[in-house]
C-alpha cells in the first residue's frame, strides 16, 4: 500500500518558513540539508505518523534552472511567480520496479527513477530515488528509500501531531489509473487519508 511520505512547500526563505509555521502549528522543524546537484536546500517537520512537511528553497538559482528533475522545476517555476506554499506532495512505495513495470504497461510516460542524495547536518547521508509520472498538469511523485531512509535519527525531533488528511485537487480517475488506486474520492493510505476534489485546494490537516 502506497503511504504519503511528504508535503513540499515552495519558500524562499525555507527557514523563515517553517519558523512560522512552528509557532502557528505549535511543531518543531528543524534543518535538513542541501541538495548540492540540484541547487536547493530545506526545513523538515517530522510527524507521528511516518511522513514529514519540507520546506524547499533555492540557494543556487544556475544549478536549480538545469536541474534534470521535475520537483526542482517546479519549484522554480513557483518561486519566480512569486507563489509559495505547498506545491506538490510525494507517495511513498517500496516496489518502484514494479511501478515502473505498471506504467510501461500501461503505456503512462514518466520520469526517472532519478536518483538522489543529501548530506545530513550531522554528517550522515540519505538516499533515494523517485519516480514522476507525466500529466498534463503536475501529479504526485513516488519515492523509495535507500541509505539512512528519511526518519529524524533523533526521536525528539518527530512532533506528536499527524498529517491526518491531505485535499488535493486532482481528479479521481487521474489518481486512480495513475497509482493503481481505488476510484474513490476519499482513499485511505498506509498513514494518512487522501481527498481528492477538483473544487479544493491542495493543502494538509494537522492533528
Amino acid at each position: 500500500m502506497l503511504a504519503l511520505d511528504h508535503i513540499v512547500i515552495a519558500a524562499k526563505d525555507p527557514q523563515e518558513a517553517a519558523k512560522q509555521f512552528s509557532l502557528q502549528h505549535n511543531v518543531q522543524t528543524i534543518s535538513g540539508g542541501k541538495h548540492k546537484n540540484w541547487g536547493t536546500f530545506n526545513h523538515l517537520a517530522y510527524f507521528s505518523n511516518d511522513c514529514y512537511v519540507e520546506w524547499l528553497g533555492i540557494f543556487d538559482e544556475e544549478i536549480a534552472n538545469e536541474a534534470r528533475n521535475p520537483l526542482i522545476h517546479q519549484l522554480v517555476q513557483s518561486l519566480r511567480a512569486g507563489e509559495e506554499g505547498p506545491i506538490q506532495f510525494a507517495f511513498r512505495t517500496s516496489h518502484m520496479e514494479q511501478l515502473i513495470q505498471y506504467f510501461e504497461q500501461a503505456s503512462i510516460p514518466a520520469i526517472g527513477p532519478i536518483p538522489g542524495k543529501r548530506h545530513r547536518p550531522d554528517g550522515s547521508n540519505l538516499s533515494w530515488k523517485m519516480l514522476f509520472p507525466q500529466g498534463k498538469r503536475p501529479l504526485p511523485f513516488l519515492i523509495e528509500w535507500g541509505e539512512g531512509y528519511h526518519v529524524a535519527k533523533n526521536k525528539s525531533f518527530i512532533n506528536s501531531q499527524i498529517i491526518a488528511q491531505v485535499k488535493t485537487n486532482l481528479p479521481v480517475h487521474l489518481i486512480s489509473s495513475h497509482y493503481k488506486l481505488a476510484a474513490e474520492p476519499t482513499l485511505t493510505l498506509a498513514n494518512t487519508e487522501l481527498l481528492l476534489n477538483e473544487h479544493s485546494t491542495f493543502s494538509f490537516v494537522l492533528r
